[in-house]
């Protein structure tokens, strides 16, 4: 286990396995890297990086982290540059030069211009208004959870600089109205939140649907649902107060 004592500072939001093989944690109270120290295993703090760190992405050369005052970008250990454009919860990654970053200001979408980055485009949808908490890709879509219990979707079907078709859901369309989370199982979205896991139906009303087959028999429904999460192997893991279930997908999928 690793803590404080063994360098780990503060609540761990990320980690994040470096090409190189390095371990590196987004921490409330900075960026940790995992090395050999006085023959052992712990973190060591990153210098550049005092600020709460909740993602870390990785182009071929750099890291882009989203803290709690912008983006930062590295390059190794070594601070490269800068973005202030507030607190920032999630990063998506959709080429070397090209990366989504969700907080506290919306949505915004940073590009690689030689060695430098800029912000592209600023608050892509200027309607909308709430905290984004995260963001996940489902081939030329986008989906985005909001503070407060939205999702949004968002439709680029030709280019990612292009505007986007945007349609926010909420508690009228199926959603519990509590903070949902957002993964993906073979590219399809699943939305979970306490209240469980949700599919979203586009051609039904509402257009999100409770979904319980990926929950174990006799627990669906009596639990709060605190994590789920999908392996590298395609088995749903969910995570209850009390217990955890593992659903493996079957041979005809």
């Amino acid at each position: 286990v690793w803590d404080k004592r063994l360098g780990l500072d503060g609540f761990a939001y990320w980690l994040q396995k470096e090409r190189n093989g390095k371990l590196l944690a987004a921490t409330s109270t900075g960026l940790f890297g995992l090395e050999w120290q006085e023959q052992r295993l712990s973190f060591r703090k990153l210098r550049d990086v005092s600020e709460q760190v909740f993602k870390i992405v990785e182009t071929s050369t750099e890291l882009l982290v989203g803290a709690g005052n912008g983006v930062w970008i590295l390059s190794g250990q070594d601070l490269k540059q800068r973005l202030d454009i507030g607190l920032i919860y999630d990063l998506l990654l959709l080429s070397d030069s090209l990366v989504f970053a969700g907080g506290a200001r919306g949505l915004a979408l940073l590009k690689k211009e030689g060695v430098r980055w800029r912000v592209a485009l600023r608050n892509i949808v200027g309607s909308l208004t709430g905290e984004v908490l995260r963001i996940v890709r489902s081939n030329h879509t986008l989906w985005l959870s909001l503070r407060g219990g939205r999702v949004v979707r968002m439709q680029f079907p030709n280019d990612w600089l292009q505007e986007p078709e945007v349609t926010v859901y909420g508690k009228a369309d199926g959603l519990p109205g509590s903070e949902v989370q957002i993964t993906t199982l073979d590219d399809t979205p699943l939305f979970f939140s306490r209240e469980g896991i949700y599919r979203f139906v586009p051609e039904a009303r509402p257009a999100f649907r409770r979904d319980t087959t990926l929950l174990a028999p006799g627990h669906e429904g009596h639990d709060e649902l605190l994590a789920l999460v999908v392996d590298r192997f395609g088995r749903v893991w969910t995570v209850f107060p009390t217990h955890i279930d593992i659903a493996h997908p079957l041979p005809d999928g």
